[in-house]
């Protein structure tokens, strides 16, 4: 007989779980969604705990311990679906319907399985988010906390670089060794893959670059932010990453002409 509960978390890992789940609980509403952050940044994939043959990452387990502090602190707020939120959920009902009408072996149902995680993590992390971000002043606040969380990050790629080896590799699902393409290391820290690694970095630049215009010691951050983020893409010696990257850099130069968007689609 199969056993309900499988866990493959090391004591590490384990560790890092707890201390997060304390953080969420713990830290004030405007810190709420450090603790996601750090794990989105510094967890793999391979730390998971099965549940009736039901995946769950670290990052899943504790979007669960998030949303219990949403109710046991109060922090629900009435919201209003807006245009996004209702894709958000169509996207979701026709995930679960077309995992459910692609099984082949009805009794396995592994696309449904499948699917209903991706629909979980998405969900759970969207409207816990939506919760905890209410203004600009919280989207600001998650740049600054994100632009000192991936310099810590850019410096373990450089490592990853230089030694050609993955020191996330204790936590599981991702290699030791890091590959190589056309004689070129593809960093991938905790990603599940270099290019992963590499958007990351492409997508996050031009958010610290708006930290350049805010007042006070916000330059030093958005400077160590965009060094740390280009570090990133980088050392993941993929093209897509580049691309994204460059075409970041076009959006944010043509910005002064966003009245005319309509025109430059045209």
């Amino acid at each position: 007989m199969q056993s309900l509960l499988i866990a493959t978390i090391n004591p590490l890992a384990m560790s890092f779980m707890l201390l997060m789940g304390i953080l969420i609980i713990t830290l004030p509403r405007k810190f709420a969604l450090t603790p996601f952050l750090i794990c989105t940044l510094y967890m793999t994939l391979g730390q998971h705990v099965i549940v009736m043959e039901l995946n769950f990452t670290i990052l899943r387990i504790l979007l669960a311990i998030g949303w219990i502090r949403i109710i046991i602190r109060k922090d629900i707020i009435p919201i209003n679906l807006n245009a996004l939120d209702k894709v958000i959920i169509w996207w979701g009902i026709i995930t679960l319907i077309t995992g459910f009408l692609l099984d082949i072996d009805i009794v396995k149902l592994e696309n449904l399985q499948h699917r209903s995680g991706q629909v979980y993590t998405a969900f759970g992390s969207y409207f816990l988010f939506k919760f905890y971000i209410n203004d600009m002043g919280d989207i600001r606040r998650i740049i600054r906390i994100l632009s000192l969380l991936i310099i810590p990050l850019a410096l373990i790629f450089l490592i990853e670089k230089t030694s050609g080896k993955n020191l996330f590799f204790i936590f599981g699902g991702v290699t030791e060794l890091t590959a190589i393409r056309d004689g070129r290391l593809r960093c991938q820290g905790p990603f599940a893959h270099p290019i992963l690694a590499g958007t990351l970095g492409a997508t996050l630049m031009p958010l610290f670059i708006i930290l350049w215009f805010e007042k006070g010691k916000q330059k030093f951050l958005s400077i160590m932010g965009i060094i740390s983020t280009t570090v990133i893409m980088i050392t993941s010696a993929s093209s897509g990453p580049l691309l994204s990257y460059l075409s970041a850099l076009v959006a944010l130069c043509t910005w002064q002409f966003r009245n005319r968007i309509r025109i430059i689609r045209w």
